[in-house]
């Protein structure tokens, strides 16, 4: 969300910030306030709950979420005006589903943007109970929206299938200059000088969604190179004896987490980017921004056969079995061109964060002008 604010243009720009807890807050200094902090930061007004600085047990964190809920109307009177609601967008995402559903609750819009990032509902872990309830706040969000969208086409029919709403298609989007190649990245990462090349290289959480057992043949089988994963490892998504497997082996290097600012110089010095994805619905469903950023480098892809990987298969590299994915990797080398290279970069400037936004401004204002046609003729 952070990326698709920065790219509205010709706008005022509000950005609330998720509560980042009492420990980060006792950490990063915050001072204790009964209201919304806010500060200016690349012409987007980004504004921080209040009460971070109280701890969350003994039902501290309950009064914590209310009383932000609570003032936070006050907040957007101050900052935009009375009318507010008549004259802005509330732009929530399925990232956090009751977190939207409670501010959609507290504030009332008029206007409501929402955008489905993730099948939040089948992600594993999710007891029942809470699944009935997500689902509940999930579907009244989508009912007030003026419009909402989903990153995927499996997304769009899963939710047109399940839930019978409608849902327009609109992919994710790139930070492109980020990503594309600087003479700064061919200096090389001190922690990549000594490994064997080809150095094939993954940069993400290392959890559910990744097919362990993939990367784990796919090190078997190298005659010469390196796997490299930079990234946190979710131990309790995966399981010890898995770890242990990616952690023994000698062609596999677990990095861990490294600075985001660092992320495109660790593509640049791999020599093919990796998206070993398994085949679980909430992978399937997915619309990685990490294929988007990958893209964005210019550098060979070899990707697992998701919907998302697909869509571009005349420049990615997919493979629907360990044995196809294999054999991309050996055969990469020789099948990439200056050509796909070409091809790759050209259709990736297409996806920049900022059309996104142009096109997502642009649905939201004929749902808008259907809307008011509607309300006119019923009344």
């Amino acid at each position: 969300m952070r990326s698709m604010t920065l790219a509205y243009s010709n706008i005022n720009k509000v950005f609330l910030d998720p509560s980042i807890g009492y420990r980060k807050a006792k950490k990063n200094n915050y001072t204790f306030s009964t209201s919304w902090s806010c500060n200016t930061s690349q012409n987007v007004l980004v504004c921080t709950p209040p009460l971070e600085t109280l701890p969350s047990s003994f039902g501290l964190s309950h009064v914590k979420r209310l009383w932000s809920l609570k003032t936070l109307g006050q907040l957007l009177s101050k900052e935009l005006g009375d009318s507010w609601r008549e004259e802005s967008i509330l732009h929530l995402s399925s990232g956090g589903i009751s977190q939207s559903y409670n501010i959609m609750m507290a504030l009332k819009p008029r206007w409501l943007i929402f955008d489905i990032l993730d099948d939040n509902l089948g992600f594993p872990g999710i007891t029942n109970a809470e699944r009935v309830i997500l689902e509940r706040q999930f579907l009244q969000i989508i009912d007030q929206a003026t419009l909402t969208t989903a990153v995927s086409k499996y997304l769009v029919e899963k939710i047109q299938k399940d839930y019978s709403r409608s849902v327009e298609l609109l992919s994710n989007g790139v930070d492109i200059k980020r990503f594309a190649h600087k003479p700064s990245f061919n200096r090389p990462l001190n922690d990549l000088i000594e490994l064997e090349k080809p150095i094939i290289g993954f940069v993400g959480a290392i959890t559910n969604w990744i097919d362990i057992d993939l990367i784990i043949n796919i090190a078997r089988s190298l005659d010469k190179g390196t796997l490299v994963f930079v990234g946190p490892v979710i131990e309790n998504a995966i399981g010890e004896q898995k770890i242990n497997s990616l952690r023994n082996n000698p062609k596999i290097k677990l990095l861990g987490p490294k600075s985001y600012d660092l992320v495109p110089n660790y593509l640049h010095n791999f020599d093919v980017l990796l998206l070993p994805r398994n085949y679980e619905p909430h992978s399937l469903a997915s619309d990685p921004l990490k294929l988007y950023e990958y893209m964005a480098t210019g550098k060979p892809i070899v990707a697992t056969a998701i919907p998302s990987a697909i869509r571009f298969n005349d420049f990615i590299f997919v493979g629907h079995t360990h044995n196809d994915i294999i054999s991309l990797l050996r055969n990469v080398e020789y099948k990439w061109s200056e050509s796909i290279k070409n091809k790759q970069l050209t259709e990736v400037r297409k996806m920049s964060w900022e059309n996104r936004a142009v096109t997502l401004l642009d649905e939201f204002q004929a749902k808008q002008l259907a809307s008011s046609r509607h309300v006119r003729a019923v009344g």
